[in-house]
């Protein structure tokens, strides 16, 4: 299982790579890329093909803190915090048969984001459809 998230902001669309810990846990990574908000669905849908190549699994616990600090730093951020109150983001989850593409929105708490399972949406790994349906994802939460 590969994944990323694409985070859109005002301007700027980031996308971070997601890898797994030994535990299973999803965390922020390297590499990480920032994208002019008009970029286009197939542009798009090749650049999340780019980053889910880098996904890994078994990352181990004790450098998890070092490995999500890194991709907050290399995105221009210096907390998790200002960083998630700008972004709305959409997750995508490669299961080496189908990309799954979850929309999520501000937690009612505040704090992170719940994923909008209902609205999930799937597609085969062909980069045009993946950035048309990210673009869709992103208008069922903002």
């Amino acid at each position: 299982m590969k994944g990323c998230q694409i985070c859109f902001g005002q301007e700027t669309i980031y996308i971070t790579c997601l890898s797994r810990t030994v535990f299973g846990i999803w965390i922020s990574c390297l590499p990480v890329f920032k994208l002019d908000r008009n970029i286009d669905s197939q542009q798009l849908g090749e650049k999340i093909l780019e980053v889910l190549q880098y996904s890994l699994d078994g990352i181990p616990h004790d450098n998890l803190k070092e490995t999500s600090e890194s991709a907050l730093t290399a995105l221009g951020f210096t907390d998790w915090e200002t960083f998630d109150k700008e972004i709305v983001p959409v997750s995508i989850i490669y299961t080496n048969k189908e990309i799954q593409i979850t929309p999520y929105i501000p937690a009612e708490d505040g704090y992170g984001f719940d994923p909008l399972n209902e609205k999930k949406l799937t597609c085969a790994l062909e980069a045009k459809t993946i950035g048309k349906l990210i673009f869709e994802a992103h208008n069922h939460n903002s």
